[in-house]
């Protein structure tokens, strides 16, 4: 919408840019697509905008902005479990199919899943940085006075 100056010179009247394409029903999508671990980018693929559109949703919209915070952290919350039963092993429930002679049976197993090393450390290392990180920081002092320490190896070289 533009308007025509004294001067006839046309200006854009205030708040007559293109119409957004946000809508309401965009928050019950983007949350469930953000649980299922789509990113900022993917969101905006989706939408049919620029990542940049998303982002001032983000600030122009609160509770679209809630509805992507939650889907991220539900799906956060998911696969910090899932490392940690890897971290610490897990048993689930299974069945074992076998044959002998035409006769099919199907019993009933616990499958055992041992712990996993590299879950462990990348857990620890995360949860508990200072104690588990590679690199130690190890700090050294001396508290001397150099002056006295001086004096004192010039008297007993006397």
């Amino acid at each position: 919408m533009a308007e025509e100056t004294e001067a006839g010179i046309k200006r854009r009247k205030p708040g007559g840019g293109r119409k957004s394409k946000y809508n309401p029903d965009m928050d019950k999508a983007a949350e469930t697509l953000t649980r299922q671990g789509y990113t900022d980018e993917q969101l905006a693929d989706f939408f049919g905008v620029d990542e940049r559109t998303l982002n001032n949703w983000k600030n122009q919209f609160p509770l679209f902005f809630n509805s992507l915070k939650t889907g991220k952290d539900i799906a956060d919350s998911q696969v910090e479990a899932s490392l940690f039963q890897r971290a610490i092993g897990y048993s689930i429930p299974d069945v074992y199919v076998s044959s002998y002679e035409g006769v099919v049976t199907i019993t009933s197993i616990i499958k055992h899943f041992a712990p996993d090393t590299t879950a462990q450390i990348f857990w620890l290392k995360n949860r508990q940085p200072k104690k588990w990180r590679d690199k130690q920081d190890i700090e050294h002092s001396v508290d001397a006075n150099l002056t006295a320490l001086f004096k004192e190896i010039n008297e007993i070289g006397r």
